[in-house]
């Protein structure tokens, strides 16, 4: 398994705009996932559900592909997957795994073990995140009961997103729930006034290895790398979109005629650098540095054994601090917060 420099570096928005809107931020995933549908691939990626567990599925249609987009943080469970991407392979299907960093390279080596060939690879295209790090499922799925149980949620919480464009493209989440009378309750507010998010921003609440994580640079064993692409402002403040912008990172030869033959049409884009998409993107220069906070979550976990006892900690040890930089954001309408911040990045 080898590492590869970037050979090309994008800023890129989707050109359809109902896809962009459903998107963390430029939308790159569906630009590089709608070509592989359109030619009859598959493409597996992760997908939240009710209740707090998050997998990896398959997309065969673009309907299916919708309910890909999004973004998790919480690691997704792939152990389903495997078999399945050596099965498409063996097919001739045009396959795209994307998930972690990690998960991708486990995928690659899955597939060189059991296939013995280069020849399918040429029909596999892997895309990793930048990723900061990832929670387990066990936290994720205390948390929404936790949630719900604090809401008064008559039947739990729907549609928990990490990130929501409701509020303009940022760090906001959503969800909804019901009462028992048939009253929807709809809620969309900052990740840092949520435990689980803000604990999950302040880097406390990964597994150990990502705090080492050999992915966490320049370097890559994918054809592609996406992620948000924060600081556009001062990078390139012409190409600033308030429903985001997706940083593209593509990896190998094959990346780039893909991109070139099918994705670039898919997309409004701008050619960029590593050295600037890596100014604010600090985990493609080194990993989440382990905060010594997180010693404090390893000992509460360690006495809350059950889930009810795990559904404690989002009342105590990862209850979101009170910051200037929250306070801000409650104070001041959302559209002015979010136009302040930019002109601070600019200067």
């Amino acid at each position: 398994m080898e590492f590869h420099e970037p050979l090309a570096v994008y800023a890129i928005k989707d050109r359809d705009e109902v896809s962009l809107q459903r998107a963390a931020s430029g939308g790159a995933f569906s630009v590089l996932a709608r070509p592989i549908i359109a030619m009859g691939g598959i493409v597996f990626g992760a997908k939240m559900q009710d209740g707090g567990f998050v997998a990896h599925e398959k997309a065969e249609t673009l309907q299916e592909l919708a309910s890909l987009q999004g973004s998790a943080y919480v690691q997704s469970d792939i152990s389903c997957i495997f078999d399945s991407v050596v099965e498409r392979l063996k097919s001739d299907r045009l396959v795209m795994f994307v998930g972690l960093p990690c998960q991708c390279a486990a995928v690659l080596a899955y597939v060189q073990l059991k296939l013995h060939s280069d020849s399918f690879l040429k029909r596999l295209l892997l895309c990793d995140l930048i990723c900061h790090g990832a929670p387990n499922n066990e936290l994720f799925r205390a948390h929404q009961l936790w949630l719900a149980r604090k809401q008064k949620a008559d039947d739990g919480i729907h549609s928990f997103r990490f990130r929501t464009k409701k509020k303009g493209w940022g760090l906001y989440y959503y969800y909804y729930y019901y009462y028992r009378n048939g009253k929807k309750i709809e809620v969309c507010e900052p990740g840092d006034n949520d435990p689980y998010y803000a604990a999950f921003l302040r880097g406390e609440t990964y597994r150990e290895s990502c705090y080492k994580c050999p992915f966490s640079k320049r370097e890559r064993v994918t054809d592609f790398t996406i992620g948000d692409y924060w600081g556009i402002e001062s990078a390139h403040p012409d190409f600033y979109d308030p429903n985001g912008v997706s940083l593209l990172l593509v990896n190998s030869l094959k990346g780039v005629q893909f991109f070139k033959q099918y994705s670039s049409r898919e997309c409004k884009y701008i050619v960029s650098n590593i050295q600037l998409a890596s100014r604010e993107n600090h985990n493609l220069n080194s990993p989440t540095v382990r905060p010594t906070s997180r010693d404090d979550l390893l000992c509460a976990i360690a006495n809350h054994r059950s889930y009810g006892d795990l559904e404690a900690l989002f009342d105590t040890t990862l209850k979101p601090r009170l910051t200037v930089k929250r306070l801000a954001k409650q104070m001041l309408p959302s559209g002015l917060y979010g136009s302040i911040k930019r002109i601070v990045r600019k200067g």
